[in-house]
């Protein structure tokens, strides 16, 4: 974005198309030898959030579960669906940090897009469902909160004035609702996902809703095809990597 701001500093995050990536705490560098028909379907990065950032990626989008894991304090983890993660919520909280503090006229969008085990109501109760909810939303306050940009300042402010207030980081939050304090949580960002193994109808599908309007809100494009259940446990894609090849190409 600092290379830019003569052309986008006056222009806001709605008015701005940025780069992200798709389950951005679904990452391990590719290894053939650990290349299993799991890490097949539910790495979709080969590089770390701070990696992501440097290499110009804007758009974080988030995946969370609440798990005990022997041997390990934390209990907020990244996840792909049901698939855990290696990375601690934690730990890639203080990737962005290290990545914002290095990089003063940047700009970050963080969308905690789910939360699967652990934030279930039909697994745990209400109560902890909140509870952990707390749990989230205290943790990213204790790495972020110095630039978290809060709610009164709307998606219209301008990155200049973002950056000039030194608030550079947007949080959309999935389940706002389970929150009593949301000073820095905006709606979570509306995904594009045309939910095909085609690429047909992947197109198709941007072609229809691409250039809808969503006034006040994020929206991302999900361009990436979706492998099919049956379709991974015969391996007929050769994994989430050629897919994003077949898309890319």
């Amino acid at each position: 974005m600092e290379t830019n701001l003569d052309t986008i500093g006056n222009m806001n995050l709605l008015e701005l198309m940025i780069p992200g990536t798709h389950n951005s705490g679904s990452y391990d560098r590719f290894n053939h030898k650990d290349n299993t028909l799991m890490n097949k379907y539910s790495l979709c990065q080969d590089e770390n959030v701070f990696n992501q950032l440097v290499y110009g990626i804007r758009f974080l989008d988030l995946r969370v579960a609440y798990d005990v894991v022997a041997g390990n304090k934390s209990k907020l983890w990244l996840v792909h669906g049901p698939v855990p993660m290696k990375h601690t919520l934690d730990s890639v909280l203080l990737q962005v940090r290290r990545f914002i503090d290095m990089a003063p006229k940047e700009v970050v969008v963080i969308d905690f897009h789910r939360f699967e085990k652990g934030f279930n109501k039909d697994e745990i109760s209400q109560q902890l469902i909140r509870r952990h909810h707390r749990k989230v939303y205290s943790l990213i306050a204790k790495h972020l909160r110095d630039y978290l940009v809060p709610q009164n300042m709307g998606l219209h402010s301008t990155l200049n004035q973002l950056i000039a207030k030194n608030k550079r980081i947007i949080i959309g939050y999935s389940s706002d609702h389970y929150l009593t304090d949301k000073t820095f949580v905006f709606p979570k960002t509306k995904h594009l996902w045309p939910n095909t193994d085609d690429i047909e109808e992947m197109v198709e599908y941007f072609n229809e809703t691409l250039c809808d309007s969503y006034p006040n809100q994020l929206f991302s494009a999900m361009v990436q095809l979706t492998a099919d259940k049956f379709g991974i446990i015969i391996d007929r894609y050769d994994g989430l990597r050629a897919m994003a090849q077949t898309v890319n190409h």
